[in-house]
């Protein structure tokens, strides 16, 4: 049986990621371990987005004190950035003599966040046999949500929606985690230099980039959390474990290795899903081995498996106070150790804040993407003439090449073209080694040479787009229709891609950011290579234009300002706007794109095509709604006033109830222009029933 597209796609996938560690080599000295931990971290760093230039006070808040038998709880927030406070649990012990050491217990995705009893459990035990333990929620979690007095899920577009600003959720953690290691080293009660990290499920991600991140970090156990990165590409994940380009960075097992000569246990569930399960845990322990031993501290890497699911029970919990205690006491042979007895606190008890109140030094998700989302979008230049406009716009294009990771668009030949057909024919177009993108051309009536053409991009599939009314009435208005499958939608639709119904490209999404290759840049880079490819159908790339649907729409903008030989670009039904007063609901995750922003909101990196014509129509918002008539001029502000700027106002038409038949006399208009600079004769039907209304 030859392969479905599906098929060719996922094994690109795959193949693409084994290309990028297929040189590796394990260190062979001390040195070389120093040089890969230094090397991992600076890149770590570098796929942080942006990253404080300067540590903001502490300046830490007792909100509450409980004492228990043998340990204090304190209830606290302290400053991670500046006007963000992160609500955290102290577990301080009240028996033996101080200081003692630490450990910070990143939560995870219990539904309790850091109050749950799994995360309390593993702090009262620490606590009880000596050391701090300290908890915060992470960020978007329990207290720091969006409704106060709800437990919200950090992840899907809500995590998502960091990307395009630059502050990628897996960074939010990772800094706040420097912070809380700043916190236990400002405190008396603790030894700075006996610092240890735990936690499981996304926790253990967590413990295990931040410990290769910040050697303060003694003793790292992660706890039901630990792979290969390769084995990620094939399930879901939590936005807050996309290490984004972890794969460009090394495999997991390389990040655990360079903790070396640092102590490492990793604990697994037998029972647990395949990516965190024995094989796929015991790679990585297994890569990271030999960075240990260059090390010189093969005795300072464990490997244990319980016969459990995914957990952080009482057995594992004992391993990881035998192995804290071993490299943060100096004391036994990191056996386990017995838990002490104890009983959780009820969780409404340790909360900082009672609901409805809640500091307002406390940042959620939504109100941080909207601040930034306002301040990077303002922060565009206004040109003042159409040299400025053109410097400015080279640049942007050049940093938006960059953020999509566009690799070369090729321009051969398509397979399977035939010139001669005047009904649907099918193709593929190899845009990059190893991938061969499925193409749909309809010729519609007419088999003129240069005929125009409209390279429509759907969400849906390519069948579904050129079944749309748009399309037919293109095809009558003399216009060829060419409809590439995106990656991840109609036949490119990989098993396990999404998460819900709701988020249909929620694993592939994350799945493309291990490779550092944004999908939307997947999809960008197919819609240019079509372009390129006109030719093959007798079509001219020089009158042609892209039209997209829904996240599709902005992908089409991206591509037709890219290809300078496009006429223009129309975003149908495209989110106007990255600024939201409420979590993003109902949407593609490849709309949101790693650090586009910087090029500017939805709609002005829409308008680096100008001062070609640009088409919006019928936009809508992140939670879905249409934009209203009455608030279409305040989101197509932006690109407007940079059309009249550069003497092209009618270039940019936007609209709310825009039918087919204006759209289709927009386009014709474009070819006519053109037909009208360079002199070429192509005759178009008469309009008849596609009167503008």
């Amino acid at each position: 049986m030859p392969e479905t597209p599906a098929e060719r796609y996922k094994k690109w996938f795959l193949e693409s990621a084994d290309r990028l560690r297929a040189t590796d080599t394990p260190p062979a000295t001390a040195a070389d371990v120093e040089r890969r931990a230094v090397e991992i971290r600076a890149r770590m760093q570098r796929a942080s987005g942006d990253w404080p230039a300067e540590r903001a006070p502490l300046d830490p808040q007792i909100h509450g004190t409980l004492e228990r038998d043998g340990y204090r709880i304190e209830k606290l927030s302290f400053q991670t950035r500046a006007r963000c406070y992160a609500t955290a649990t102290a577990y301080v012990p009240t028996r033996g003599g101080g200081p003692f050491p630490a450990v910070l217990c990143v939560h995870g995705h219990w539904s309790g966040a850091r109050r749950d009893p799994v995360v309390q459990s593993r702090c009262i035990g620490l606590a009880k046999l000596g050391f701090v333990a300290l908890t915060l929620d992470a960020w978007g979690s329990g207290e720091r949500g969006t409704e106060i007095g709800k437990n919200e899920y950090h992840g899907g577009l809500l995590g998502a929606s960091l990307w395009p600003v630059n502050t990628p959720l897996h960074a939010l953690q990772l800094y706040d985690n420097v912070r809380a290691v700043d916190y236990l080293q400002a405190r008396p009660e603790v030894r700075g230099d006996r610092i240890g990290c735990t936690g499981a499920s996304g926790g253990g991600n967590q413990t295990t980039y931040f410990s290769a991140f910040d050697p303060r970090i003694r003793c790292a156990v992660p706890v039901c959390s630990v792979g290969t990165f390769r084995s990620y590409l094939d399930t879901a994940c939590c936005v807050d474990e996309v290490l984004i380009g972890a794969l460009t960075i090394g495999e997991e097992g390389d990040l655990l290795g360079s903790l070396a000569p640092r102590a490492l246990m990793v604990i697994t569930a037998s029972r647990d899903a395949y990516h965190f399960g024995p094989v796929a845990s015991g790679a990585a322990v297994d890569r990271a081995r030999p960075y240990f031993k260059a090390a010189g501290a093969e005795e300072r890497v464990r490997h244990v498996v319980f016969d459990s699911g995914h957990a952080y029970n009482r057995e594992m919990r004992e391993a990881m106070y035998g192995w804290m205690t071993r490299w943060l006491k100096e004391t036994g042979d990191g056996a386990p150790i017995s838990e002490p007895a104890f009983e959780t606190d009820d969780m409404e008890a340790l909360r900082c804040f009672a609901p409805p109140f809640r500091s307002p030094r406390v940042m959620t998700t939504v109100q941080w993407v909207k601040e930034r989302a306002v301040a990077l979008s303002a922060a565009q230049p206004t040109p003042v003439s159409r040299g400025e406009w053109e410097r400015q716009r080279s640049r942007n294009l050049d940093r938006l090449n960059e953020l999509l990771r566009l690799p070369a668009a090729p321009a051969g030949t398509p397979r399977g073209a035939r010139a001669s057909a005047i009904g649907p024919t099918e193709g593929v177009i190899e845009t990059e080694p190893g991938f061969l993108l499925p193409v749909v051309a309809h010729r519609g009536g007419s088999l003129a040479p240069a005929q125009p053409a409209v390279v429509l991009l759907h969400p849906m599939g390519r069948k579904v787009a050129l079944d749309t009314p748009l399309a037919v009435a293109l095809r009558e208005a003399g216009i060829a229709t060419f409809a590439p499958e995106l990656r991840g939608c109609g036949e490119l639709t990989l098993d396990r891609q999404g998460l819900s119904a709701e988020i249909p490209d929620h694993n592939l999404a994350e799945w493309s950011l291990l490779l550092d290759r944004p999908l939307l840049g997947q999809w960008v880079h197919d819609a240019i290579a079509t372009v390129r490819a006109l030719g093959a159908w007798d079509c001219d790339p020089d009158h042609a234009a892209i039209v997209g649907w829904r996240e599709a729409g902005l992908a089409a903008a991206l591509a037709a300002a890219l290809e300078p030989r496009t006429l223009g670009a129309a975003a149908l039904e495209v989110p106007a706007t990255y600024i939201t007063e409420t979590p993003p609901h109902g949407g593609r995750m490849a709309l949101f794109s790693p650090g586009l922003l910087e090029v500017g909101d939805t709609l002005q990196a829409a308008a680096l095509v100008a001062p070609r014509p640009l088409l919006v129509a019928n936009p809508i918002r992140l939670n879905g709604s249409a934009v209203s008539a009455g608030d279409l001029d305040e989101v197509t502000a932006a690109p407007r006033s940079l059309y009249e700027r550069l003497g092209e106002a009618r270039r940019f038409v936007a609209g709310v109830g825009l039918t087919d038949s204006r759209i289709v006399s927009e386009l014709r208009d474009w070819f006519s222009r053109r037909k009208k600079r360079v002199g070429v004769q192509v005759e178009l039907p008469e309009l008849k029933r596609l009167r503008r209304p």
